[in-house]
């Protein structure tokens, strides 16, 4: 669906509840969808491009989600639940300027995740 000129994410993918991968980015629709979150068996998932301020709440109930790649969009903070993904194994919020990081995010890199970042305000120990 990526840099796509539609004006909003089709419904009928709500339908594909086996979707494991989705790129979402550079697309008009703002919000993005809340049924996304009922995508549950999501492992790989791109919304970067999007001018999101927030990242969605919705995400929280990918359980499944891997790979995480909201770069590029106008986010200022990272919310403490984006270290509640016990599979994540990559996140990217590169070009952006996220005045705010948890605290946990080098408990996500002990367990594994690679974390992709532009931004020299964070440091990982």
């Amino acid at each position: 669906i990526s840099s796509n000129p539609i004006d909003c994410i089709p419904e009928y993918i709500r339908n594909f509840t086996n979707l494991i991968s989705i790129a979402i980015s550079d697309i008009k629709q703002k919000p993005l969808p809340v049924w996304l979150g009922d995508l549950k068996q999501l492992k790989h998932i791109n919304i970067s491009l999007n001018k999101l301020y927030e990242i969605p709440t919705w995400l929280q109930n990918l359980n499944e989600l891997e790979t995480l790649n909201i770069s590029s969009n106008t986010l200022k903070s990272l919310p403490d639940w984006i270290c509640d993904f016990k599979k994540l194994k990559f996140l990217n919020f590169s070009c952006q300027r996220i005045e705010t990081f948890p605290d946990c995010l080098n408990r996500l890199i002990a367990k594994g995740c690679k974390i992709e970042s532009t931004y020299t305000g964070f440091k990982a120990s």
